[in-house]
């Protein structure tokens, strides 16, 4: 199973708290209503509007910065997707924080290699479609998740 973090791009923060009728509310001004949604496929909701967290300006950093620092540490991440047993973790992250600039210390964080090895022999995209395809045989039951 690939572990999966599923990040939501969510409305502002103070519209959230306010209970504007927004698009995620389904008309009822909860914009929780899609992460309660995912509580039945998902080991974990994260919600970075916390109301602990949220006075009304930028004082939540706080949560933002020990979140950052936990994706971005790799022995984290381990321990994280061994206890998901290949469940997704769904977060939800308000528009207002895409642009939140935060200070990590970078000096102890490698980057992940994603590159894909450049090798004649080898069809990477039939490879991963067989991989794929081989654990859907396995499967006892499939399911996709398709956003647009």
């Amino acid at each position: 199973m690939v572990p999966t973090v599923h990040i939501v791009g969510t409305p502002p923060i103070a519209s959230q708290f306010s209970g504007a009728i927004l698009h995620r509310t389904l008309g009822n001004g909860d914009c929780r209503v899609f992460a309660n949604m995912y509580k039945e496929i998902t080991i974990v909701q994260a919600n970075l509007t916390s109301k602990k967290f949220y006075r009304g300006d930028r004082s939540f950093s706080y949560a933002i910065v020990i979140f950052f620092t936990m994706i971005n540490t790799p022995r984290y991440l381990f321990i994280v997707f061994s206890a998901l047993k290949g469940r997704p973790v769904y977060i939800s992250l308000p528009v207002d924080l895409s642009d939140y600039e935060i200070n990590i210390d970078s000096s102890s964080i490698k980057p992940h290699n994603l590159s894909i090895l450049n090798s004649p022999k080898v069809d990477h995209q039939a490879a991963a479609l067989q991989a794929i395809l081989d654990l859907v045989k396995k499967a006892e039951n499939i399911i996709a998740i398709v956003a647009v």
